[in-house]
C-alpha cells in the first residue's frame, strides 16, 4: 500500500442545529488525478437525540446507542451479516474497538491524544478485509470518533 495515497476522504460540515446535512460524506478516494473521488457513506447526527443515521453505498443504517448509561453504539452489519458495536476502550475511553456478538475484535481505532500529528489510526484485525466491509468499518468508525469529539467538546458525559 502506497502510504502518501489516501484510501478515503471526509469532508464536514459545521454539525450546527442550522447546518447543512450530512454532517459527514466519507469518499474513496480517487486512483488517479483526473477521476472524482466516489462517495460511499454519509454521517448525520441529531441535535436532540443520541441516534447517528449512517448511509453506506444508498442504503440507511440506524447507529443507536446501546443503552442510557453506555457510550457504546451499536448497528446490523450489512457486510458481516451481525449485529456490530463499537465501544470505548484504552486510555481515558478515548480508543475505540469494534466487536461483534462474540465480543472478538473486528477492528480499532487508536485516538493517538498524546501525539503531535494528532491522528488517528484505524486497525483491521482480519487484514483481508476489503469492499463493501472496510468502507462499512471506515464510514461507522468515522461516525463513532466523530460523535465522541462532539460530545466531548459539548461537555457530555
Amino acid at each position: 500500500m502506497d502510504k502518501s495515497r489516501p484510501l478515503y476522504t471526509i469532508s464536514q460540515n459545521s454539525g450546527s442545529l442550522f447546518s447543512s446535512k450530512p454532517h459527514m460524506t466519507i469518499s474513496q478516494a480517487s486512483s488517479s488525478s483526473t477521476t472524482p473521488p466516489t462517495t460511499i457513506g454519509t454521517v448525520t447526527f441529531h441535535s436532540w437525540s443520541r441516534s447517528i443515521d449512517l448511509e453506506l453505498h444508498g442504503r440507511s443504517i440506524p447507529f443507536e446507542p446501546e443503552g442510557i448509561f453506555t457510550r457504546a453504539y451499536a448497528y446490523q452489519s450489512p457486510a458481516f451479516g451481525e449485529k456490530l458495536r463499537w465501544e470505548c476502550d484504552g486510555v481515558w475511553g478515548a480508543d475505540l474497538v469494534l466487536v461483534n456478538g462474540r465480543s472478538e475484535w473486528i477492528a480499532r481505532f487508536d485516538a493517538s491524544l498524546f501525539s503531535m500529528s494528532k491522528t488517528g489510526k484505524i486497525h483491521i484485525v482480519n487484514g483481508g478485509v476489503m469492499g463493501m466491509a472496510l468502507d462499512e468499518i471506515v464510514v461507522s468508525g468515522c461516525a463513532m470518533v466523530q460523535h465522541q469529539r462532539r460530545k466531548d467538546s459539548s461537555g457530555g458525559g
